[in-house]
Formats: C-alpha cells, structure tokens, sequence
C-alpha cells in the first residue's frame, strides 16, 4: 500500500485500519530507517499532498528524533547521527524546503528542521542552517508563511538548546547574525529577539535555581 495512504489512515476512525497504519510505520521505521525517513520527507514536502498525509508525516520524523523522556531523546539523537550523512542530507533539504509552503500551524517542518537541528548542532554539525534560517527571514522575497515557520523552527531549537544549558550558543548563534543583515523584517527581528531574551530569562532562573541550591544548607 502506498505510503500517503497510511499516512492518511493514521487518522482514521476505524479502529482497524488505524492500528494497521501503526504497525506498518512502525515496522517500516524498524527495517530500514533511513530509508523511511526519505520518503516521509518527501512526502511533507510535496505541497501537492494532502494536509493529512503531510502533517502525519512530519509528525513521524519528528517522532524518530525526540522525545519528552531524555533518555530517550538522547538514544534518538544518536540513532540519527549514526544515520549514513548522504541520507541525512537528502531529509534535511526536504524539511527545509518544505519551510513556508504549509498553511497550517504549528508547522511541522518547523518541528522537524528543529528536532535535527537539536542532534546536531551540539555536535558542531549542519553549519549552513542558521544562515539558512536567518535569509528565510530576511530575505524580502520571502512569504510571511517563510517567515513564521522559520521563526517556528528558530523558537524551537532555542528552548532546546537552553534546556541543555548551552543560552551562549543560542545568543549568539541567532540574534547578532540577524541584527547584522541590513533591512532585516521588523517583525522578524521582534521574533528572533523575543526569543533570545526567553534564552537569557530562562538562563537567569536557572542560575538563581543553582544559587540557591548552594546557599541552602
């Protein structure tokens, strides 16, 4: 059965054919990842797939990258970076791409982007992507439907990178690259420093946490 089918039935109200959309992407995610994950992007990027099948298939990319648990999400992000880089390369340009031509909220190429990001930028990987991320944003050809989804993507690998204490790298990987770039969107720039001052805040309390910690006997 052809993928964006699956997808589509992941939403189904027959309890049978929901649980078989399951298995079948949990099976097709335990014999070849790679793989799946290709062709899951591909199908978030085409526009000319449904809502559904779009939306679902970033929901499973996402999935194979994070996790609330920390455990887990470490175990994840190791798994992805144990990827081959050819096939990491060809997801990442589709997530990307995808960027700006959803016309639904939260974006889930946003998520995506970010969940990748958030494997691989601790470990010095992916370079081009913040100022792939900033043109998208300041670029004046760029539809507000760009802009807000790479905010969406920038917000995310923020709180992420601050949870994981790292607020320096967050800083100054995003704002000072888009307080230099002449006629930056207003709007744009109001988003990106929203959140590196959520960066600092949070920051700020975490140091007050570890303060007081210390001070208790």
């Amino acid at each position: 059965m052809e993928l964006i089918t699956i997808l589509e039935k992941t939403v189904s109200p027959d309890r049978n054919e929901l649980e078989a959309a399951q298995k079948f992407l949990e099976q097709a995610a335990i014999e070849n990842l790679p793989t799946f994950l290709v062709e899951l992007s591909k199908v978030l990027a085409n526009p000319g797939n449904t809502q559904v099948a779009r939306v679902a298939a970033g929901l499973q990319v996402k999935n194979s990258l994070t996790s609330k648990d920390p455990d887990v999400k470490a175990q994840y992000q190791q798994r992805w970076l144990a990827i081959d880089a050819n096939a990491r390369r060809e997801i990442k340009n589709y997530v990307l791409q995808t960027l700006g031509t959803e016309t639904y909220r939260p974006s889930s190429a946003s998520q995506c982007v970010a969940g990748i990001a958030c494997a691989e930028i601790p470990v010095n990987q992916w370079p081009e992507l913040i100022p792939q991320l900033v043109a998208n944003v300041t670029d004046p050809s760029s539809t507000e439907h760009m802009k807000e989804s790479t905010l969406e993507a920038i917000g995310y690998i923020c709180q992420d990178i601050v949870s994981h204490g790292e607020h320096v790298k967050a800083h100054h990987l995003l704002l000072p690259k888009c307080s230099l770039t002449r006629d930056i969107d207003e709007v744009a720039l109001q988003g990106i420093e929203f959140w590196s001052n959520v960066c600092d805040e949070e920051m700020d309390l975490a140091i007050e946490a570890s303060e007081v910690s210390v001070t208790l006997p």
